[in-house]
């Protein structure tokens, strides 16, 4: 700064200088130096007022919110033993920075720009409040590297333990500002393993004193993003001390290989609800950058702990949730890591904590960050953290204050977790047990579930005789497709009783779709998936695929049948899963034509509906409006595969498959058909149309039969199709001709053990 001073003085008089006497040169010269001195020392006695670096300052009184693009995503890893010196393992992580904290002076393996090493030398170099606590028995050295971050305009910061492997690319977080999810309706505990798929599983600080049943009921509703979103670590899952000796003995093995379902879709624990976060595999959004401050407690896993309980009662004040999401990270074995049984004492914490935030109340007129003091401060009362904890929570706090990081003072308070002028849907969610090892620490056994969950169609088939004895997979398998099975009326949910073990065996991920809830439960398994959609009734069935697209489940694609679409799987699994499936019998209409033999044209909910959905898309594009990029894809889309928009087609729609990557792009589409009551049988058929180009759409053979032809089943059936619509499961399979030609000839078909051959 002062270097710039003197320069620029220079410069400005240079050609003055030239006329001047020797001793008016020498009096300009004291002068100037006497102003390039005095503009050191102020700029030193502003350094030594602030302790935040002038970068650091700049960058965060200068901070503009924008997309939380790469530039703007931190990753941060604490080193807390001598033999964490590798870092090798996150060299295939890219668009990331890297932050490391350490003890030791020097990290093979970090390398800048992407990451930077913090040891306890260079760090008094940032100039931070917080950098004072270092000394103190304890403090963990993560909390500088966090707030290394945020003078850096992170927007997310992901922490994250030593030798946890992120999966890349790290998709299953969620880094726009809202988003669809399904909202944890139950009054327990939230434990997310469970959600995610091992029943019998706690992870640690889950308070042991919960013994009350988790709820498998869910809101669908569209909600900010979760502030602080809670990752699985496959592998070396972090368990109970006993839990994981137990899972040894079980497995028979040395370390641990948990798995869990990871089609499973994210779960938000919303206000008045606690689920354990930890800081070994997490991600924390600005918003939550204020409650990211490790107390210290003497142990490393309750730090982490305390601080997940405490952020998450913090976000109540402002109505946040936590979103746990699954799968996002491994951990194989280290020898290294030390795993003691201090199972009795943090548990103990994790019962008085959650006892001491339930009972803890912050004044109205307080601010977000006095509610951060008290709520501390009644931590300490409680003899859960230590007094010097106070003390390092008042350097956090004056640290982001210098960083513009603290939040204002908006406080929220309503018990509603999303918006009032918005309709959520009703969710009943189970994971599937179908895809990795259960563990039952009752019976010490592994859950094994059957081929069939239910009793088999045919017990008395060869082909379900061997495959009951040896447990073996199915041969066709779509472990990453979602079936989505549409059911009409309340009346026909007996159907999943057939249906059920008719697909599981071949879908291990099933998800119903229904009028009613009720009427669910009445005739189904509370072991199944449930969306209560069509409560419209079946003119806007194409619900069904949009609302499993909200849930967010993580399949590469979405396959939407009626409970009577019978699939012939030996054909359908050779099309690719990031194509769209379609069948064959599309009727096509131009638009300026208003006649037509096709009830469903002339309908309403047909062509005159569909025209205002093609008028509000091209309204969006003009206005550049939100979904303007979609808008204008779809355009160009249509016109490259159809020539012309004037096109419009029609077809059945009880077998269809959208591939994940178009999801954004169909939600957008089924959002306008719903607004203005298209029809699924014109509105599907048109807009897949404008989803992506022709060659990627697949237009599959199966049958579509109506009237008298219903009957003649065995008649008209051909093994070269793909699908056959209708097929009466429930009527047909109670007829000796029947059941006969379905166990003799279909089953065998679907488990690939003969050919089949018409008699």
């Amino acid at each position: 700064m002062s270097e710039g001073v003197c320069v620029s003085c220079s410069r400005d008089t240079s050609s003055k200088l030239i006329d001047m006497s020797t001793l008016e040169r020498k009096l300009l010269w004291l002068i100037m130096l006497g102003v390039c001195s005095t503009s050191v020392m102020l700029w030193m006695n502003h350094r030594h007022r602030s302790p935040v670096t002038t970068d650091a300052s700049f960058l965060s009184r200068h901070h503009t919110r924008g997309h939380r693009n790469s530039g703007n995503r931190w990753m941060v890893v604490s080193l807390d033993s001598v033999y964490q010196n590798d870092v090798s393992y996150l060299d295939d992580v890219i668009d990331w920075n890297i932050v490391i904290s350490g003890a030791q002076p020097y990290l093979d393996g970090c390398r800048k720009p992407r990451c930077t090493y913090l040891h306890p030398k260079n760090i008094k170099d940032l100039r931070l409040y917080s950098v004072r606590h270092i000394q103190e028995n304890g403090y963990p050295l993560k909390n500088i590297a966090y707030l290394y971050a945020m003078s850096k305009s992170a927007e997310v910061i992901y922490d994250l333990e030593y030798g946890v492997k992120p999966t890349v690319p790290m998709h299953n977080f969620i880094y726009s500002d809202h988003t669809h999810g399904l909202i944890y309706a139950g009054n327990t505990i939230f434990n997310h393993y469970k959600h995610f798929g091992q029943p019998y599983l706690s992870p640690v600080a889950f308070p042991t004193s919960i013994k009350e049943m988790q709820s498998r009921y869910y809101q669908l509703c569209y909600v900010p993003t979760p502030p602080i979103q809670q990752g699985i670590t496959t592998g070396e899952t972090p368990l109970y001390h006993d839990q994981r000796q137990k899972v040894l003995r079980i497995s028979r093995g040395k370390t641990l290989d948990l798995q869990f379902d990871t089609m499973a879709p994210p779960a938000f624990v919303p206000r008045g609800r606690f689920s354990v976060v930890t800081s070994g595999n997490t991600l924390f959004t600005r918003d939550a950058f204020w409650v990211m401050l490790l107390p210290s407690s003497g142990d490393s896993v309750l730090d982490g702990v305390i601080r997940g309980y405490i952020s998450q009662r913090l976000l109540w004040e402002t109505n946040g949730s936590v979103g746990h999401m699954g799968v996002t990270a491994h951990r194989n074995h280290n020898p290294h890591i030390n795993f003691k049984d201090n199972d009795i004492l943090v548990s103990n914490k994790a019962d008085l904590l959650v006892n001491a935030l339930e009972t803890w109340t912050c004044d109205h007129s307080n601010s977000l960050h006095e509610c951060l003091r008290n709520l501390v401060r009644h931590v300490v009362s409680k003899d859960i953290l230590a007094e010097e904890n106070v003390a390092s929570l008042e350097s956090w706090i004056q640290d982001l204050d210098n960083m513009n990081v603290l939040p204002d003072s908006k406080r929220i308070y309503s018990n509603k977790q999303y918006s009032r002028d918005q309709n959520c849907t009703k969710i009943h969610f189970t994971p599937s047990q179908h895809n990795h090892k259960i563990y039952n620490l009752t019976s010490m056994s592994v859950v094994a579930k059957l081929p069939w969950d239910n009793m088999p169609i045919c017990p008395e088939a060869d082909e379900v005789k061997e495959a009951l004895r040896s447990r073996s997979p199915a041969k066709y398998l779509f472990t990453d497709v979602l079936l989505i099975v549409e059911i009409n009326y309340p009346q026909l949910y007996s159907a999943t009783r057939t249906v059920e073990p008719l697909y599981r065996r071949y879908f291990p991920n099933i998800l119903f779709c229904g009028p009613s809830m009720e009427s669910f439960h009445e005739h189904s398994s509370d072991e199944w998936s449930h969306v209560e959609g069509i409560t419209e009734g079946w003119h806007y069935m194409y619900d069904c695929i949009a609302f499993a697209m909200k849930m967010n489940y993580r399949a590469k694609g979405f396959l939407h049948i009626g409970d009577d679409t019978f699939l012939q799987i030996w054909n359908l699994h050779k099309l690719p899963r990031d194509h769209v499936w379609f069948n064959n019998h599309l009727q096509a209409f131009n638009r300026s034509v208003l006649n037509s033999p096709w009830r469903w044209w002339k309908e309403m909910e047909g062509r005159r509906n569909y025209e205002q959905v093609l008028q509000e898309l091209k309204e969006i594009s003009q206005r550049g409006a939100e979904g303007a990029d979609l808008a204008n894809r779809f355009f160009t889309m249509y016109v490259q595969n159809r020539k012309t928009l004037d096109m419009m087609f029609g077809s059945t729609c009880d077998f269809y498959y959208v591939p994940n990557r178009l999801k954004d792009m169909f939600v957008f589409l089924i959002s306008l058909l719903k607004k203005y009551k298209v029809i699924i049988e014109v509105g599907v058929a048109t807009v897949l149309q404008g989803m992506d180009r022709r060659e990627n759409i697949e237009y599959v053979p199966g049958k579509l039969i109506f009237g008298d032809d219903r009957n003649r089943v065995q008649e008209l059936f051909i093994s070269d199709d793909y699908f056959f619509h209708p097929m009466k499961f429930g009527r047909w399979l109670k007829t000796d001709d029947g059941r006969t030609f379905f166990c003799e000839k279909l089953l065998p078909l679907m488990e690939g053990s003969v050919q089949f051959s018409k008699d």
